[in-house]
């Protein structure tokens, strides 16, 4: 909750977390690879600790130059793609995006909840999954990847952007659909195509002017006065 009623960048009711299994990886913001599962990456400093003399109850740290790289793992299924997206060797030119969404299969911007951006990619190994003909199971390999930075850019959303972002994901689905078209029937009277179950009001046909009018309602009574004479 939040201290600072009406502050919706502080608020948290916790109504809508995000989920961990609709997720997919994309690569030279051109090719969006599904993946079986992302395992866990850290991201953190290295730091030497310096001791005072004395019994303090503390020590100072003071940062030093990360020594190794920092590294993911991406389990995924063989043989989807014709090109591999990922391979040996590969330096990235494009941050790679993991895109985290609380909707299955959709991954636009107003979906995602969580994107992490990883930048300065290298693919330093991949570990092909083994074979075994005493159970049956997918065939799968690991890419490791080595990055630079990562960014992570969270967008929270409350209940009412979540019915707005189901509402245009199911209008968006229906566009290809071709809306079902309204019967209409004829009218032989009017040679005009008329909505079915609204009532038509008749025409009568004047010699006359010899169009068709609508009908007249009757004329009011009136007394004929010899003063005026009409």
């Amino acid at each position: 909750m939040c201290a600072i009623e009406g502050n919706t960048f502080l608020t948290n009711k916790g109504l809508n977390p995000v989920v961990n299994f609709n997720f997919m990886l994309r690569v030279e913001a051109v090719m969006d690879v599904p993946c079986k599962s992302v395992r866990a990456f850290t991201k953190e400093n290295e730091y030497e600790y310096i001791q005072e003399g004395g019994l303090n109850d503390y020590v100072h740290m003071r940062r030093k130059p990360i020594s190794k790289p920092f590294t993911f793992q991406v389990e995924r299924y063989v043989a989807t793609d014709y090109i591999d997206p990922l391979p040996n060797g590969a330096e990235l030119i494009l941050p790679l995006l993991l895109f985290v969404s609380h909707e299955g299969n959709n991954f636009l911007p107003e979906a995602v909840s969580r994107c992490y951006t990883f930048t300065g990619c290298t693919v330093t190994a991949k570990e092909y999954g083994a074979l075994s003909s005493e159970q049956s199971g997918l065939l799968v390999e690991t890419t490791t990847i080595a990055y630079h930075q990562l960014l992570v850019i969270d967008t929270p959303h409350n209940r009412k952007t979540v019915d707005s972002v189901s509402k245009m994901s199911n209008r968006r689905g229906s566009l290809d659909a071709t809306p079902p078209v309204e019967p209409r029937l004829f009218d032989a009277k009017t040679k005009l195509a008329n909505k079915p179950n609204v009532a038509v009001e008749p025409r009568l046909f004047d010699a006359k002017t010899k169009l068709v009018a609508t009908r007249t309602p009757p004329a009011e009574p009136r007394l004929f006065d010899p003063r005026i004479k009409k």
